[in-house]
């Protein structure tokens, strides 16, 4: 049986296999998962605390709830595959990234590569530089808040941060990436469909991979000085670290 949504279903509300066995998916209801994130009055008209994560999502893909969906994915997804997740979403969309933002990408697939101190403290810089009001930003996030360091000042008390405190992250990139920049309906459903057959490719063991060339559209324009500057803050930023 095919774990993934079908790119050949007629209907544009693809159904998820509620009999489907998604293996990396670790919790047999959402329950638990909603103790720490909240879905929308309209998705809690549709899902049940006590439903697998298969049938949930597949109750709010066919409402076409797709935030709460990616919001659902991106909890339900062990915390290494929720961020490998991510980056696959947001490949999808990095031609119309900045070179800083691309940057900050590369060094997330980094950092899922060899998971050390040296990328998450990169990742904090990118996430203090980009912000929140980008997928690329939220991403940075996710591996900063990995649970694998402290998320204060490196030389101060540790704090670690609350469980899952990374998918609140995920969530935000893989949502965020979907509408900034701005894309037509049509490229944003293209969108919705892709991300969800990463998410369940990976949920059922598959490795979930996107291309940039999926979608076509045009590179955000950033001044090349604006960047020259990020770029340098960075590489001063790695002689420190």
């Amino acid at each position: 049986m095919d774990n993934t949504l079908s790119n050949k279903e007629a209907s544009n509300k693809q159904g998820i296999d509620k009999q489907s066995v998604y293996k990396k998916f670790p919790y047999a209801s959402i329950e638990p998962l909603l103790v720490h994130f909240d879905l929308s009055e309209q998705a809690l008209e549709h899902v049940k605390p006590q439903m697998p994560p298969a049938e949930a999502l597949a109750q709010l893909w066919t409402q076409q709830l797709y935030i709460d969906a990616i919001n659902l994915l991106a909890y339900s997804l062990p915390r290494r595959e929720s961020i490998w997740w991510a980056c696959q979403c947001l490949t999808l969309r990095q031609a119309v990234f900045s070179e800083v933002q691309i940057a900050c990408l590369d060094n997330a697939k980094l950092w899922l590569q060899d998971p050390v101190e040296v990328l998450r403290r990169r990742a904090e810089y990118y996430a203090k530089r980009l912000g929140s009001d980008c997928g690329p930003g939220w991403l940075a996030l996710a591996v900063f808040w990995n649970g694998s360091g402290s998320i204060i000042a490196s030389g101060e008390p540790e704090v670690m941060p609350k469980p899952f405190l990374y998918a609140a992250a995920v969530a935000g990139a893989v949502n965020l990436t979907g509408v900034k920049p701005e894309q037509s309906e049509t490229v944003l459903s293209e969108y919705y469909r892709r991300v969800f057959d990463s998410g369940l490719d990976i949920a059922s063991g598959g490795q979930g991979v996107l291309s940039a060339d999926m979608l076509t559209e045009n590179r955000l324009s950033v001044g090349d000085e604006e960047n020259e500057q990020i770029l340098a803050e960075e590489t001063t930023m790695d002689e420190e670290v």
